[in-house]
């Protein structure tokens, strides 16, 4: 009666330990902002702005990731539109449910090595062993600055979700693994599937777990002196790689492995054989990061030399016997040291995917969160076992072993917690980076980005850009990206439209379909060159038919050049994707009243007028349709509600913008201003020099 209780009380204590532990390391990240993905994914994602908890909210967040309208990651952008639903844009939610995954990963990552340390081909470890070592191999993990990245920078829930989800699973394979009970085994056995399901929704790279459950049944479970058992592993591995692979090629590739790389390393500076052979030192070095774990060495980029060539630089091959060594002392001492084994191949293997020719950054420290699992867990056994022998032979060795531990402990808590603080802004993190990896021009892209150009100091935004395209390799997104940047800064706060072309065009000869293309287009429109813009729309619309953004942009423009046959085409198509979008409805509206289908028109506006009842635009659209049509008492109507909801005061201003502006609605002016200045003088005789003028604008315009 009394070992529930215990065993209770055995998984509640580092339950408590654990919560604390984290809570205080993490407890200075609360207030940290959204950073780099962060804002494609979470800010500026509308699909994951849930605005109620429906069975349709739901089922939208699934498919919320913002390139593409498909199942990708669904239960991690779920978790973010949550957060959105709970708390909107503010940060401190989302890291209450980072912070609590890191929590759970922890508890979870104990449990589970306390089981691991139990199956039949682990030996010599008493109970109090393995308490010890799963404690202290957990905390190590948990505290260690290497998961920063993973559990502060919020997006990276994804990864954190995943290894939470991929523990659990490897909880529930040993549960069902050692029970004898038949219907216990099939309850742990569907929710190590169900495990399975949740981490691959979480981040696909989780799709290694029934390799590593393979590993573990044949290091931990089965007798590898027999030789049909190592016949069995060796087929058993042949065939899991090769369907590792190919579902890589489906997931990952959209099952086109050939054109996929062609189109995607078109934006990289090294191609995917540099990358293949970089890989190996970056392991090297993620495993310098893990044992050597100072504050110097962590950063949210990395300078890393690409292996051009296995002798170029000198490392390049070194590390690739290296890591083949490690591997292979794996693989020779599985029998006799099956936890060594395990721990090395569990990184390596975890690894597989995003170290491979995905073209990935070379490095991102996050990507350790899952492969160290369980690589302190050897190290917790030398320790303990260390502990055991002095305790009987050495006192004093063993109390300076207990103070060394303690002091590495809380030296590793101090690294986290003070690493953590480069998090607090966006200018603290990029700051911090463009210390140490100085011939990177993402830090100085990044800053310039995320903290000079939103607080409005486009002068040193501009400065930065410059700089980072002097240490940026050709053809690669990030210089993309900053040609892009700039344009937006010489379109939107520069308003010098001229240098936004040259800078958008810029971006364009790098990756031909990036959105600088849609600056270029209302650079050229707002400078009256409405022909080029359509030339680069159509372009656009061979390689992205449906896409919205575009479509509208080139139904306006025909709209604009006086095309509204065209024009309603390209509407239309806008329309089918989102039927209650007031701003398509009201310019097919506009389409129909100037191919003389007034009523046809006027249903399309009155619809756009009920989705956005204020909206001025709409009105002076309703007023011009009615005008056109011979509707005289309704004309004046629709005036009067139009002066009543701008005032008189601003109208003139209204109006004038409207004119004025290049990528302004085409309406007839010289038409409807007598109307407006009509409606205005029987308002008030104070109102008489604004009508007035009106009339003179659009008359001498005329």
């Amino acid at each position: 009666m009394n070992k529930p209780q215990k065993n209770l009380s055995n998984n509640f204590k580092p339950f408590i330990f654990f919560s604390i532990l984290i809570c205080l390391i993490y407890s200075n990240t609360f207030n940290s902002p959204f950073q780099l993905d962060d804002y494609q994914n979470i800010t500026r994602n509308a699909k994951i702005h849930m605005q109620s908890f429906s069975l349709d909210a739901v089922v939208d967040s699934f498919y919320a990731t913002p390139t593409q309208d498909s199942l990708y990651r669904p239960l991690s952008y779920f978790s973010l539109s949550l957060n959105w639903l709970w708390g909107g844009d503010d940060v401190t939610g989302y890291h209450i449910v980072n912070t609590t995954i890191h929590l759970l990963t922890a508890f979870f990552l104990f449990l589970t090595v306390r089981l691991l340390l139990r199956t039949p081909n682990v030996k010599g470890l008493d109970h109090n062993t393995i308490y010890f070592v799963a404690l202290l191999s957990a905390t190590i993990w948990c505290i260690h600055p290497i998961q920063i990245q993973a559990v502060t920078y919020i997006v990276q829930r994804m990864a954190s979700m995943a290894a939470l989800f991929y523990i659990i699973g490897i909880f529930c394979y040993l549960k069902a693994r050692m029970t004898k009970i038949a219907v216990h085994r099939l309850f742990w056995w569907g929710f190590c599937a169900l495990s399975f399901l949740f981490a691959i929704g979480s981040k696909n790279n989780a799709m290694m777990l029934p390799v590593v459950l393979l590993l573990m049944e044949f290091i931990f479970f089965r007798d590898l002196k027999d030789r049909k058992t190592q016949k069995l592993a060796a087929s058993m591995f042949i065939i899991g790689a090769f369907l590792v692979a190919a579902a890589g090629v489906f997931i990952f590739m959209d099952g086109n492995f050939n054109r996929y790389l062609e189109r995607i390393y078109e934006v990289r500076p090294f191609s995917w054989q540099q990358r293949l052979m970089t890989q190996p030192s970056v392991l090297l070095f993620y495993l310098f990061q893990i044992f050597y774990p100072t504050v110097e060495h962590y950063s949210i980029t990395h300078d890393f030399p690409i292996s051009v060539s296995l002798l170029n630089p000198w490392t390049t091959l070194p590390a690739i016997l290296i890591n083949a060594s490690l591997i292979g002392v794996a693989v020779w001492r599985i029998r006799k040291n099956p936890v060594l084994s395990f721990a090395i191949l569990f990184y390596y293997c975890n690894h597989v995917i995003e170290s491979s020719i995905l073209p990935l950054e070379m490095v991102f420290e996050h990507r350790n969160y899952l492969p160290t699992l369980f690589l302190f867990v050897p190290i917790s056994i030398g320790i303990k076992k260390g502990l055991d022998h002095y305790f009987v032979v050495k006192k004093p060795m063993f109390a300076f072993l207990i103070f060394s531990i303690c002091t590495a402990l809380i030296g590793l808590g101090i690294s986290t917690y003070v690493r953590n603080y480069d998090w607090r802004s966006v200018q603290s993190i990029w700051a911090d980076a463009r210390k140490k990896a100085p011939g990177s021009a993402r830090p100085l892209h990044n800053l310039a980005y995320g903290y000079y150009e939103p607080t409005g100091q486009t002068g040193k935004a501009l400065e930065l850009y410059h700089k980072a395209l002097n240490l940026t390799p050709n053809l690669t997104l990030i210089r993309a990206d900053t040609y892009n940047n700039m344009a937006s800064i010489y379109f939107s706060d520069l308003k010098d439209y001229e240098k936004a072309i040259e800078y958008a065009k810029k971006a364009i000869e790098i990756y031909p379909h990036h959105t600088s293309t849609l600056i270029l287009c209302d650079s050229l429109s707002l400078l009256g060159r409405y022909d080029q813009a359509m030339a680069y729309l159509d372009e656009l619309l061979k390689e992205h038919p449906h896409d919205t953004s575009f479509l509208y942009r080139n139904g306006f423009l025909r709209l604009k050049t006086g095309k509204p046959n065209e024009a309603l085409n390209f509407l239309q198509a806008c329309l089918q994707k989102s039927p209650e979008n007031y701003k398509y409805l009201r310019d097919i509206g506009f389409c129909l009243s100037r191919l003389n289908k007034y009523e046809r028109g006027y249903w399309f506006l009155r619809r756009a007028q009920n989705i956005r009842p204020k909206s001025p635009g709409v009105l002076l659209c309703v007023a011009e349709n009615q005008l056109l049509a011979g509707k005289i008492e309704a004309v004046n109507e629709t005036v009067d509600q139009l002066i009543e909801l701008i005032g008189v005061p601003k109208f003139e201003k209204f109006i004038i913008k409207i004119f004025d502006d290049p990528l302004g609605l085409p309406i007839i002016f010289e038409d409807i201003t007598p109307v407006i200045s009509d409606r205005i003088r029987d308002r008030s005789k104070s109102y008489l020099a604004i009508a007035d003028r009106l009339e003179r604008k659009f008359l001498l315009n005329n």
